[in-house]
């Protein structure tokens, strides 16, 4: 089974399709956690990919399994890089210089260090900062495969192509159908969290078909809540469940419109389910065979302002410690009225002390120019 993924992986990698690899490999790190090419595929694909913390959290675990991986070397120099951690980054280029003297992208980096005055400008222009990442596999096999398949489906997909453009229904869609007739879209009397009359029914169904179209998935969550905890009818509760079957689960590179610490604690009930990215510090850490949990001290990763204390359980390998600061994406759940996490993925922000970013001393300088 690892080495079907790693395999799948590899291919999607080839063919350029960062996120696909980011949906693939993700689900699995608990399974894989001491798998280098598993953590080197997953970093060098969020980097591509645009999800900088992400590569880094995932490099990093990389390098803790091999230091003297090249590529994983570049990766986490290039992440650096983009940080505008500029000293970090000239370390781990002159450590790949080391391994291997010629290598292209190492010597590329010190050039940038050396002769850019303009070099935290240069760092923000993606075009330009991934010339500095790590190489990716040939396109020419995958390239003539899909160049025949492409010819040999181009035809057949050409049908559903007009069919999907002028419909542009998401998968789902065609089911979401309030009921018609006499059927009334109020309950019978009872005890409602929100109590809405037949035309806010109508007006906040409508809204959740939009929001599921246009594929914002969480804020579509809320309004599914919404009608789930109202008067409504159970035909219309029950179509509304049905759409939440189709929601996908996000990632850090493709969640939208996530909800504050704040938010969540303001209407917990509405907000069930949904997915949010928070930042905080780990207390009272437990880490099992199977779930690892602990505290997240929301809002609290700078020991200034603690938002709130939310449990949080993952059921993936991590290595982590009481005190880190964490970011995660999680789904919220309800645990007694309190406001519960399931970890989805996780990026481990480095903990630094007070000082300048993005500057180098003269020392380093000489021995970039020294490499060039």
């Amino acid at each position: 089974m690892a080495e079907g993924y790693i395999q799948r992986a590899t291919r999607l990698l080839k063919r350029r399709r960062f996120r696909e690899v980011v949906r693939l490999l993700e689900p699995q790190v608990f399974q894989y956690r001491q798998n280098l090419q598993f953590y080197y595929l997953l970093g060098v694909s969020s980097l591509y990919a645009g999800d900088v913390r992400g590569a880094e959290s995932y490099l990093s675990r990389a390098h803790q399994i091999n230091e003297s991986h090249v590529d994983v070397l570049l990766g986490l120099a290039a992440v650096d890089f983009r940080k505008g951690e500029l000293e970090e980054s000239l370390a781990k280029w002159l450590q790949v210089l080391e391994h291997e003297p010629d290598n292209r992208i190492a010597k590329r980096g010190l050039e940038v260090l050396r002769s850019d005055p303009r070099v935290q400008a240069y760092r923000t222009r993606t075009g330009l900062a991934s010339r500095l990442y790590p190489p990716l596999p040939s396109q020419r096999h995958v390239g003539r495969v899909v160049l025949a398949v492409t010819l040999v489906m181009a035809v057949a997909a050409a049908i559903p192509v007009l069919i999907r453009s002028t419909r542009e229904e998401r998968e789902g869609l065609e089911e979401a159908r309030l009921p018609g007739g006499e059927d009334s879209l109020i309950a019978p009397e009872g005890t409602y969290r929100y109590e809405l009359s037949e035309r806010e029914v109508k007006a906040v169904f409508a809204k959740i078909k939009r929001l599921f179209n246009e594929r914002r998935d969480n804020l579509c969550l809320v309004e599914i809540n919404r009608l789930l905890l109202s008067n409504a009818s159970r035909a219309v509760k029950e179509t509304a469940a049905m759409l939440r079957d189709y929601i996908e689960r996000p990632n850090f590179s493709t969640i939208k419109d996530s909800f504050s610490y704040s938010e969540v604690r303001a209407e917990p009930y509405l907000y069930q389910g949904c997915y949010v990215v928070w930042t905080g510090k780990i207390a009272n850490l437990e880490i099992g065979t199977e779930v690892i949990r602990f505290d997240l001290l929301v809002g609290y990763q700078e020991e200034k302002e603690l938002e709130g204390i939310v449990p949080v359980s993952l059921d993936f390998g991590a290595a982590l410690t009481n005190g880190n600061n964490l970011e995660i994406l999680g789904q919220v759940a309800l645990n007694d009225g309190g406001i519960y996490l399931y970890g989805l993925s996780i990026h481990k922000i480095a903990n630094r002390p007070d000082g300048p970013r993005g500057s180098f001393d003269d020392d380093a300088l000489a021995r970039a120019a020294a490499h060039v």
